[in-house]
């Protein structure tokens, strides 16, 4: 499964409550998975700042080499991935709680 997947499938609409738990579950798995990389990646970056603050004129620029850094791009995308995976659930959440309601109405 891939999250292209569960995207183009959330669109279409008339998901199952199966469906909806699947892709929370495989959703939080890899929240999880991305949490602990960026916890890890945020460790080394504190670690580089602390070593190579004295080369700056000043911590914002300090923070701007870590950003270019391969290490710090990595960081970046991994918070944009985790931001994308917490909208998915969030809507995965939604229709859910749609679809419960639909099926005590019925």
């Amino acid at each position: 499964m891939e999250f292209k997947q569960i995207i183009n499938r959330v669109e279409q609409g008339g998901l199952s409550g199966d469906e909806i738990a699947s892709y929370r579950n495989f959703c939080a798995v890899w929240l999880y998975r991305f949490y602990e990389e960026v916890g890890n990646l945020s460790a080394k970056a504190a670690v580089w700042m602390t070593a190579n603050r004295e080369n700056y004129k000043s911590q914002a620029e300090c923070e701007r080499a870590w950003d270019a850094t391969e290490e710090g791009q990595t960081l970046t995308r991994k918070k944009n991935t985790i931001k994308g995976l917490e909208h998915i659930q969030e809507v995965l959440t939604s229709q859910h709680f749609m679809l419960t309601k639909e099926l005590k109405n019925t």
